[in-house]
């Protein structure tokens, strides 16, 4: 009989991503301003990327932000992956981690990358103009060997995981979204929109050779936050303050939802 578990030792997390949507397209100034400020990340993130850049594809089912022309800093796993990545691009800042420890170290570095790009754009012409949604992409995986595969080991049948699923043998795929009013903020409501996609296919085991024929099923939760009213740049402490209240607020959104679609046994493994 099959045996899903976390991809990893102590958790099922492949990647987490942070992104800031403003309502006016970052422009030429803007890149060329963020790539002379390559100091501000070059120690931790060495690698400076301009221009189109090709497509990130992890070991999962993560579909990361589009690779739009922008300016991107990272710092790059043995496999080349980024382990972590800043990234400008036209509509939006991207802060990406695929090195998940722990919650609360993850989001302490991605909110001082988005603080140092906030701060940075703020200064630009045009630094006038507003964030109207923050998003948090948190994507993650189990596996198991493809004999005796059994998706009932893993997830439980409920609001957000069909009966059918169970009987469509081991490749599948599900998606669905729904907006939840928000006040992760404090004083500062908004909606959150949530995308659900849950997909079983062919799988690896993370950093290993093995050859046994492996199944896997990803879940990736997005949450986009549409901040009401929008915050401006011209109040980048106000702004902050909405962010650090927001983001933790949407990943216990997150671990709420994760526990309701796993068996209770695995979701305690996993954390």
């Amino acid at each position: 009989m099959a045996a899903f578990r976390p991809a990893y030792d102590d958790h099922a997390i492949d990647a987490v991503i942070f992104q800031l949507i403003f309502d006016t397209p970052l422009g030429p100034g803007d890149f060329a301003a963020v790539e002379a400020q390559h100091l501000k990340w070059r120690e931790e993130l060495p690698a400076l990327q301009t221009g189109q850049a090709d497509p990130i594809r992890l070991p999962g089912f993560l579909a990361l932000p589009p690779q739009t022309t922008g300016v991107s800093f990272a710092h790059l796993r043995p496999d080349g992956l980024p382990a972590w990545q800043i990234r400008f691009d036209p509509g939006s800042i991207s802060v990406l981690c695929t090195r998940f420890i722990r919650w609360e170290r993850v989001w302490k570095t991605a909110a001082r990358y988005l603080g140092k790009a906030l701060e940075l754009i703020a200064a630009q012409p045009g630094g006038d103009r507003r964030l109207t949604a923050a998003m948090l992409q948190m994507a993650e995986r189990f596996v198991s060997p493809a004999e005796g595969y059994d998706a009932g080991q893993l997830l439980r049948p409920g609001a957000h995981v069909p009966h059918a699923l169970f009987g469509l043998g081991p490749v599948w795929h599900n998606n669905m979204g729904w907006f939840e009013r928000s006040s992760a903020a404090g004083e500062a409501d908004g909606e959150v929109l949530h995308n659900l996609n849950i997909a079983s296919n062919p799988s690896a085991l993370p950093d290993t050779t093995t050859q046994e024929a492996m199944m896997g099923i990803g879940i990736t939760h997005i949450q986009e936050w549409r901040l009401a009213p929008p915050g401006t740049l011209a109040d980048i402490a106000a702004l902050t303050e909405r962010l650090n209240a927001a983001m933790p607020a949407l990943h216990v959104a997150n671990r709420r939802l994760i526990a309701e679609l796993l068996t209770p046994e695995m979701a305690k493994r996993a954390g």
